[in-house]
């Protein structure tokens, strides 16, 4: 996770959906589901740039998919 390196600890819906290479509301959609981790302060959603690493690294546990994710890997879809 190499590109995440550029970015601080904590980071916005906008540049969590660039990382992740979809659009902005489907990461809302993945935040509102609980397949991405974050945390709101104020009126900001922010996402910990480790936890974002841990969850796509696979160190975290994911029960859901975000919409739309037609995998068959196990888990549950939201």
């Amino acid at each position: 996770m190499d590109q995440l390196d550029n970015y601080p600890s904590v980071i916005t819906v906008a540049e969590a959906a660039k990382v992740l290479r979809i659009g902005r509301n489907t990461c809302y959609a993945g935040v509102h589901s609980g397949a991405i981790p974050a945390t709101r302060i104020g009126g900001r959603i922010l996402i910990p740039r480790q936890s974002l690493v841990d969850m796509l690294s696979g160190a975290a546990l994911v029960s859901r998919c975000l919409p739309g994710c037609n995998d068959v890997g196990g888990h549950q879809p939201a």
